[in-house]
This record gives structure tokens, sequence and C-alpha cells, in this order.
């Protein structure tokens, strides 16, 4: 179930707010005291984080699936995604933790078609507080205090979710409403420019874009910061090797000497707006999104 994005934050009473925690969306399957993970376009992540593979112990004896967030925190505690992105030093590596915000079937029984708010009090029932299996804490009626909360940390924004909701698979709802304070979106990479002067034979920028309604790769401008030299080489690496003669972009940009690639690979970026034309303002790489199809990176407009 995904949340539909809002220009602004609703209020009132019947609906509940958690803060977005810029992760990687999870689904977790315990069975036979067996876990996996799976992201939301079914690739699996089970052998990807083994700080997480505790879950068995946690709920000895359980069957369950769980929906939640993989999320990378910092040395200063706050999330981080590009942490998750990339590699990290042996030793120094993040707090990995899983956030479990939904419960959707619990041994012999599914909760699906119950509302949000039984499907929290079973999860909370639970009793995760492992530090790599968490169940995140959300305010109901009043978003004011996780407002202060996530701009004083830093966060990415808020989710707002209707206490009565059912769970509705696959589906984009407007039960569910994602908020941002900054505009951070994923793109598919298109093209790429080399680097030049003091970065040749790196790599220089990204060249962007999203699909559109009826499925057309639309140009959406380039990055060419964010990147530390290591993620710099494994980017030139993975796209040189995906090279082709013609733009992928409907509507290509007349950029002299770019290289264009098959669009196969998700990246995310964090931006401070549009321009009129739809050009990115600003933006800067936040990381890989391995767990996202490059078909589903469709421009998102807040509501």
């Amino acid at each position: 179930m995904s949340a539909t994005p809002t220009a602004t934050v609703p209020d009132g009473r019947g609906w509940w707010f958690e803060a977005k925690w810029d992760g990687i969306r999870s689904i977790a399957v315990l069975s036979a005291g067996h876990l996996e993970l799976w992201s939301r376009n079914r690739l699996s992540l089970t052998g990807r984080f083994p700080e997480l593979a505790a879950l068995p112990h946690v709920l000895a004896g359980a069957e369950a699936v769980l929906d939640g967030e993989i999320v990378a925190f910092g040395p200063d505690g706050r999330p981080d995604f590009g942490l998750l992105a990339r590699p990290a030093p042996p030793g120094r590596g993040p707090t990995v933790c899983y956030l479990a915000f939904d419960l959707l079937f619990w041994d012999d029984a599914a909760l699906l078609d119950a509302p949000l708010a039984h499907r929290r009090e079973r999860l909370l029932a639970l009793g995760l507080g492992d530090r790599a299996w968490r169940s995140p804490p959300h305010v109901a009626d009043d978003p004011a205090p996780l407002l202060r909360f996530v701009a004083a940390y830093g966060l990415e924004g808020v989710v707002a979710k209707r206490a009565d909701s059912p769970y509705e698979p696959g589906r984009r709802s407007r039960a569910w409403r994602k908020w941002k304070r900054t505009r951070c979106e994923e793109f598919v990479v298109g093209g790429f420019l080399p680097g030049r002067g003091g970065r040749a034979g790196e790599l220089g920028s990204l060249l962007l874009g999203g699909f559109d309604a009826g499925g057309r790769l639309r140009y959406a401008g380039r990055v060419g910061t964010g990147f530390d030299a290591a993620e710099r080489r494994r980017l030139l690496a993975e796209l040189a090797a995906a090279v082709r003669a013609e733009p992928p972009f409907a509507d290509p940009p007349r950029i002299p000497g770019a290289r264009w690639v098959e669009p196969r690979v998700v990246v995310e970026v964090r931006f401070a707006h549009r321009t009129a034309d739809g050009r990115l303002r600003h933006p800067s790489y936040v990381g890989r999104r391995l767990d996202k199809d490059p078909a589903e990176v469709v421009r998102e407009e807040p509501g």
C-alpha cells in the first residue's frame, strides 16, 4: 500500500501521523523460523542486511507478515539513506534497523481488512524492542508535535494515515498521504557526462528523467553533486556497461558529450524545486535505489 503525495498535512480527528524515515520499504515474512525480506518490486533483500536476522528469535515460533522500512542511522542518530546504498568500511557500518509500522498477517489470521488502529494494536502487542526491530511511534489527530520533531531532526517528512483505513495491497491510497519537507524523488538515469579536468576518467554528472502517464521517459535535468569518489567509480562502471547509441528520452536534451544509457538505473535525488519546464533546481545525489523498478518512476506532483 502506497501513500498519495500531498502539499499540506491533513489534520483532525481520525488521522494518525508518523515520521517519514527515508529508507527502503520492505515486507518482512516470518515463517517456520525463517525470515525473508522483500522490496516493493519483489527483489529479495534477505541476505543484504545480516543485522536483521534476529527476528525469528524475537518472535520465536510465530508466523507473521510485517510492513515497514529498513533504515540506516548514522553516528549522529539521524537516518541517512546514502548509508544503505553504498558499502560501509568493515567495523564502521551504520546502525541498520527495521521499523515495522504495520502487521498484515499473524499466525493464521489475515488482518488486511481490519482498520489500521486494530492492526497497530496487534503490532505493538508483539513487543518489538530489539536493537534491529522496532515499532516507530505515531501521534493522533494533531500533527503539530510531529512536525516540530521532524523539523528539529531534519527528517524527510510526515506520513498521515486514517486510523480506520484497511490495508490495500498494491494501491496508492488517499487514506495514506505523504508530505515532504524538501523534494526528494526517484529518477531514472538515461545518460551521463564524463568528468573533466581533475575528474577526467570519472563520472561527471547523471542525466535524469521520469516516465509520464504515456510511458515516455521525460528529461528532468542533471545532477553532479552528492557523490563521493567511490560512488562515482561504481556508477560509472555500471553505466558504461549499458551505453546505447540513441537517447532514451522522448525529449532528449542537447548536451555536447552526453553518453546515453539503457534506462534501468534508479537513483534518489534531493532538490529545491522544479522550474516551469520541469527541470530540477539545486539537485544533490542521495543514493542508488536497488528496490525500485524503473517503470515505477513516474513524476510525483503533490495534490
